[in-house]
């Protein structure tokens, strides 16, 4: 019998190597359909689905029904361990899922050769053949072609019991979950809709808990004012009072003040006084329970190092080739201000014209005696990024870091701050920089750090290969209203639809027909 319902009551969980815990008190109910997990990187979602999945033991807390539960973690390299026992089964109901997912027998065959995005539906198709009443996936659509995406979300589609989703991708949560769950400082809120009306709902929270804040703060100085003006006015009433400065035979001026001290008159202002000094301590209260709301400062400046219009990548109609695949691609021009979108399936031949165009640039610049040559090779004003960044790559970017001065130490991690990084994650960058390698740095903060680098000198050209993997939806965000109003020219490939509609107005796609590809201008 399915489950209706899961819940999570004061869940706490700390590593045995960390000092802060991952979760103090998380309370949720998870109902049955599909929720998407967010926050932060280091926020605890992958923590959170291990500890349902029952590969991690809570400190405490209660967690109820007792149901069974699978985990499809990030990483599809390794087949499913039921793989094959689902693949020679006769029953239908299992074996439905694989075509669902557009999955061939000969696939299981030759694991090693298939496609990550090929992998990916074979875990989704096993582990939806196992019909757990929790089924939790890590990130399912990065280095996802759209094609792959959407089969994956259509079958995902079908699955009727508890799902839970880590996932940055707006439009996929948008269309698969009911409810989006974000995690934040060892705790978590509940919100309707994907990702797209959580963000929208948060930012609402925000404007009405900074609303709150400055309303309390400016009755907390309106009363500190009022206290001021009956303080000086008690303080002259007593003035007034004294006969110090009264000749002695004026009787009439000492039976006025003795009258006025009888009568109580003169107590109004000290009176006063009193009763704002409770009002200024009640309001003083109310803006002290009321904490200030982070209002992260976001997007950059980025200096364009050509005149606006001015070609930045010229190239002649050709055929590339990648062992027997022929990618025939057009004449080619990229402009100071085109922004544009590369797009097809996975194996089309993206990466494959990326990494022609880069040659092209490093080429062109070599006979330049007066460039200099940064990150992979390429002259100063190239920002590119590859999905991941390898290993020697990673010691440069360490490198250049720790060269700078603390004046241009500080105005990177300042870049990085708008982009996302927290100071922890600021730290880190510093003492890995003293160190020479990336054991505190996440893939994610490695990447925003390149990113800093780049665009602290002027920059011609960015080139980028799914940026948004290994990012928190913090840091996407950030990225995104960074790189939106950039003088310079931008070449995107990325699986987050909404990412590239945003950024992007120009769309180069990729048909891919056999060992045959043509690149279309859209």
């Amino acid at each position: 019998m399915s489950i209706s319902f899961l819940s999570i009551k004061n869940l706490s969980f700390s590593y045995p190597s960390s000092i802060n815990p991952v979760f103090t008190d998380l309370t949720v109910t998870f109902p049955k359909g599909w929720t998407a997990i967010a926050g932060a990187n280091g926020g605890g979602k992958t923590t959170l689905l291990k500890i349902l999945a029952g590969d991690f033991t809570p400190d405490g807390g209660i967690i109820t029904p007792q149901s069974s539960a699978l985990y499809c973690e990030q990483n599809s390299d390794i087949p499913p361990h039921d793989l094959e026992e689902i693949l020679w089964s006769g029953d239908g109901s299992l074996r439905k899922f694989f075509s669902l997912l557009h999955i061939e027998d000969e696939q299981i065959y030759r694991w090693e050769t298939l496609s990550g995005g090929e992998k990916k539906r074979i875990q989704v198709a096993s582990a939806l053949a196992a019909s757990p009443e929790i089924l939790m996936l890590d990130e399912p659509t990065n280095h996802l072609d759209s094609e792959s995406g959407e089969i994956i979300l259509n079958a995902l589609l079908q699955y009727d019991g508890i799902g839970l989703v880590v996932s940055h991708d707006r439009s996929f949560t948008d269309r698969l979950c009911s409810n989006s769950f974000f995690l934040k400082n060892g705790t978590g809120k509940m919100y309707p809709g994907g990702l797209t009306a959580t963000l929208e709902l948060q930012q609402n929270e925000n404007k009405s808990r900074f609303n709150s804040w400055r309303d309390a703060q400016n009755e907390v100085k309106k009363n500190k004012k009022t206290v001021q003006t009956w303080t000086a006015e008690a303080i002259h009433s007593e003035n007034r009072k004294s006969k110090k400065r009264i000749d002695p035979k004026d009787h009439d001026a000492q039976s006025k003040i003795d009258l006025a001290r009888l009568s109580g008159k003169d107590r109004i202002a000290g009176d006063a006084k009193s009763r704002f000094h409770t009002r200024l301590s009640q309001s003083e209260q109310r803006l002290d329970a009321l904490k200030k709301p982070e209002f992260r400062k976001t997007g950059i400046s980025i200096s364009s190092g050509t005149a606006a219009g001015k070609t930045v990548f010229t190239c002649e109609e050709q055929d590339l080739y990648a062992g027997e695949y022929c990618l025939h691609i057009p004449e080619l021009c990229v402009a100071q201000n085109d922004r544009i979108a590369l797009t097809g399936s996975n194996g089309s031949g993206k990466t494959t014209l990326i990494h022609f165009i880069l040659d092209s640039l490093r080429e062109k610049a070599a006979g330049d005696t007066g460039k200099e040559f940064l990150f992979f090779n390429l002259p100063q004003g190239i920002l590119y990024l590859p999905q991941e960044i390898p290993e020697n790559e990673e010691r440069k970017i360490l490198a250049a870091f720790k060269k700078m001065d603390n004046a241009e130490q500080g105005a990177v991690l300042s870049v990085l701050y708008r982009l996302g990084s927290e100071p922890k994650a600021l730290l880190n960058i510093r003492e890995d920089a003293d160190t020479g390698n990336t054991s505190l740095l996440s893939p994610g903060e490695l990447r925003k750090l390149l990113i800093a680098l780049a665009l602290y000198m002027p920059v011609n050209f960015i080139i980028m290969d799914e940026p948004t993997n290994h990012m928190d939806i913090t840091s996407i965000l950030a990225i995104e209203t960074a790189l939106r109003d950039i003088s310079c020219a931008l070449l995107m490939v990325s699986h987050d639809q909404a990412f590239l509609d945003n950024l992007t107005g120009t769309e180069w796609h990729i048909e891919r027909n056999g060992r045959q590809g043509q690149l279309q201008i859209l």
